[in-house]
């Protein structure tokens, strides 16, 4: 995923995939670094946002979880918006 993210910095995809897979596989600090990187650096970005939050669930920090999916609700690219309310949901 870094070298992906080498060849295309204007697509901030393989950070969300990199952050994604880290999160399937059990690795959720690595897979915060990701999500981190893609939200700092395209903080307009809606998957990015989505995948932080669902990190910080896994991390059981649910204030930034809820931060991060709000920023999902409101931003840019494809983002499931009902779900990402689910999830809001159920952090209450």
């Amino acid at each position: 995923y870094e070298l992906a993210y080498g060849y295309a910095h204007d697509d901030p995809s393989p950070l969300v995939h990199a952050a994604r897979a880290c999160l399937e596989h059990d690795r959720p600090t690595t897979g915060r670094a990701f999500a981190e990187r893609a939200t700092q650096e395209y903080p307009k970005w809606g998957p990015a946002w989505e995948i932080a939050g669902d990190i910080a669930v896994v991390q059981k920090d649910r204030g930034p979880a809820r931060a991060a999916y709000k920023r999902a609700l409101s931003a840019e690219g494809p983002v499931d918006k009902a779900r990402v309310k689910r999830k809001l949901a159920a952090l209450k």
